[in-house]
């Protein structure tokens, strides 16, 4: 299991992206960070997200470059502890380790940004 207390900050630029030209695309495969847990094993979100990566993002930056501005404009967020890129792209999110944090950001990112897509949610 996971244990986690979390909330995300989604944000979508509504720009979609081919999944399979994504993975046409990307040269890079990385298994060091493949990892499975077991049924009586329990990991931190700090923890999967200091062993993880995503090595589909730099091809979908090359296709979407808002990417790129939503994972810094994420970051450049005091409160925001951690921003990746979900699967293939484009939706990237925040991770916060308050609610209020995360409504925040998203306000801050809205006004930079009106025509993205947000949804702030308690990570499960």
């Amino acid at each position: 299991s996971i244990e986690s207390t979390e909330f995300l900050l989604l944000v979508y630029p509504n720009k979609v992206l081919n999944t399979g030209e994504v993975y046409l695309l990307n040269k890079k495969i990385d298994n060091k960070t493949s990892f499975r847990i077991k049924s009586d094993q329990s990991l931190k979100l700090k923890e999967i997200m200091n062993i993880t990566n995503n090595t589909l993002e730099e091809i979908a930056i090359e296709l979407c470059p808002e990417i790129k501005i939503m994972k810094n404009d994420l970051l450049s967020n005091k409160s925001c502890i951690y921003a990746k890129m979900s699967g293939s792209g484009s939706c990237c999110y925040g991770v916060y380790n308050a609610e209020n944090d995360a409504k925040n950001a998203e306000k801050d990112l809205l006004n930079q940004h009106p025509d993205w897509w947000t949804c702030v949610t308690k990570l499960i």
